[in-house]
């Protein structure tokens, strides 16, 4: 699994698909992370996406 960046998770969000194996990538990487990076996770989780 790759480090945690704020760029990274939102590089991840936009390319989540709606499939079972995107869904549980994600959040395995999120689980993965966030014990030292939640504020971070969070904040990037609400932050708009520019699409």
């Amino acid at each position: 699994m790759s480090g945690f960046s704020e760029s990274t998770m939102r590089e991840r969000l936009m390319k989540l698909t709606n499939t079972t194996h995107s869904i549980q990538t994600l959040s395995m990487w999120i689980l993965h992370h966030q014990k030292k990076n939640a504020d971070a996770i969070l904040d990037t989780w609400l932050k708009p996406q520019n699409v």
